[in-house]
């Protein structure tokens, strides 16, 4: 018995050796710019994300630059699933990640001077785009989809309870801001 599975597992270690050689992972990198929308003003939204792709299948990492509410930096993983249906060639992705928001405001109010603390939170994506070949290795994207960003603050807040009464309560505010976005990009590689 164990002669046998040492037997199968050394025959299915020969044949995705053999099928990795047959099937090359090529990279590619994409520079992207769009606009985000939702309950807010549109804002601006950068991006850059490389990997690698395997026929159909493309795995990826990346960091945005993303302005919408307050600027932030979120760094995912990304993965996007081309097909092709006759000059088309459409594409789902999604992506998840972490949205880096941080630092320290001051703000100012009647009761005095408050600092204000900043923190990231859960960064997801899912949509949909349409890929346009330009040459060989360039191709242009033109995406739209729906992300979800979390972001939190922290502070004292001032309490009055009646003339000369007033105290600090810790505070915490959560921002989930829902949005649909709309970029293209340009993608070099196969």
């Amino acid at each position: 018995m164990m002669k046998k599975s040492l037997l199968i597992f050394l025959f299915s270690g020969i044949s995705a050796s053999a099928s990795a050689q047959k099937n090359k992972w090529s990279p590619w990198i994409m520079p992207e710019a769009g606009i985000v929308a939702g309950a807010l003003n549109p804002a601006a939204d950068f991006r850059l994300t490389t990997g690698m792709r395997l026929k159909q299948l493309s795995l990826g990492a990346g960091v945005a630059f993303d302005e919408y509410r307050d600027h932030s930096y979120p760094i995912y993983l990304q993965a996007r699933w081309q097909m092709k249906w006759r000059k088309w060639k459409p594409f789902v992705f999604s992506s998840a990640g972490y949205n880096i928001r941080s630092g320290t405001d001051t703000i100012f109010t009647w009761f005095g001077n408050r600092a204000q603390t900043y923190r990231g939170g859960l960064y997801a994506e899912a949509g949909v785009g349409l890929t346009i070949s330009i040459r060989k290795k360039e191709r242009l994207f033109i995406s739209i989809s729906q992300s979800y960003k979390r972001s939190s603050s922290t502070f004292q807040d001032f309490r009055w309870l009646g003339p000369g009464n007033t105290v600090t309560v810790p505070t915490t505010e959560v921002y989930r801001m829902n949005r649909m976005g709309l970029r293209v990009g340009w993608k070099f590689g196969k």
